[in-house]
Formats: C-alpha cells, structure tokens, sequence
C-alpha cells in the first residue's frame, strides 16, 4: 500500500512536471508565430467587420437646475456652479480701454523674471508680458513675482505715446547669506 502512494506521488509529480515542459517549450519556441498569428488574425478580424462598427451611443441626460444653487429638494449639490462673468483682470483692463478714447496711450510692460503680476493704481489688470491701451495720465505701477520680488514705479503717458517699459524685479529678503 505504501509503495503504491509512493508511485502515486512520484507519478503526480512527473505529471505536473511534463506539464509544465508541455506548455513552456512551447510558449518559448514558438512566440513569435504565435503573436504573427494573433495580429494577423485581429488585422482580417478588424478590415472585415470594420464597416459594421457602429460608434457607441453616448447621451447624457442631467437633470437641469432650478436655480444656480442646489434646491432644498436637492441639498446634496449634485449640480455644478460655473462662474459666467470674466476674471477681475479682464474686467480692470477692459475699464481701462473704455476710458481710453481716441487719445489712447500703449503700454508695454515686462518683467524680469517674467509672469510677474500687474497692478495699475491698485488694480489687478494682468500678468507680464502685457500690452495695455490707457488713457493718457499719471499711473502707479505696482508688479509682485513668483518668489517675492516686486516692483513699483509712477508713470506719466502722454497723449497717443507708446511706452516700453522693463522693470527688473527686486528680491524682498535675501537670497544669498555671507559670512564674513
């Protein structure tokens, strides 16, 4: 009876052992032609029945609101809010413009380091390089960096001037610390 279980385990080992020969000699002899034959096979499959592909039909159907804000009904804000008015820089310059008339000036400011933030008597108009179309007049420039650096400067414009302006902005702590 023990010699019998001894083959028996000897045997289920073998088995699992010609098994495993079977399927990776195989595998490992004959990839190539077996990827050959699978991208073959989906190249025909797809130039036959790629005129029969009909594209997925894709509907959402939301609910729309009431109300921009969620209803007492629907307090768990499913719904969305999008602002549809224009970000303050677009409003500020466009103020801008409207006061300009037909004397209107150009300014040009730039940074260094660039995308610095531009303030025109204390309001937010854009962020460097920027082109604006003001009337003539004093204005104070104010432009805050990235890092901390800033600037401020007063500028007169004249009447149908053109004005090129590069401001270098300033660290406002130390960069570098020496020992002496």
């Amino acid at each position: 009876m023990k010699t019998l279980q001894r083959h028996g385990t000897l045997l289920r080992g073998n088995l699992r052992r010609v098994a495993l020969l079977c399927v990776c000699i195989p595998i490992s002899c004959g990839m190539a032609s077996a990827q050959a034959a699978v991208e073959y096979g989906g190249a025909t499959a797809a130039a036959k029945t790629g005129a029969s592909i009909k594209p997925p039909n894709l509907t959402l159907s939301m609910p729309k609101p009431s109300a921009a804000r969620p209803s007492a009904a629907n307090k768990s804000g499913t719904y969305l809010i999008i602002a549809t008015s224009p970000a303050a820089d677009v409003v500020n310059r466009h103020a801008l413009e409207q006061e300009a008339g037909k004397d209107a000036g150009k300014l040009l400011v730039r940074s260094l380091p660039t995308a610095a933030r531009v303030w025109i008597n204390g309001k937010f108009v854009g962020t460097t390089p920027l082109l604006l179309i003001v009337p003539p007049g004093k204005y104070h420039l104010e432009l805050q960096g990235k890092r901390l650096d800033s600037s401020e400067q007063d500028i007169g414009l004249l009447p149908r001037e053109t004005r090129k302006i590069a401001v270098p902005l300033r660290a406002r702590y130390p960069t570098r610390v020496s020992i002496r």
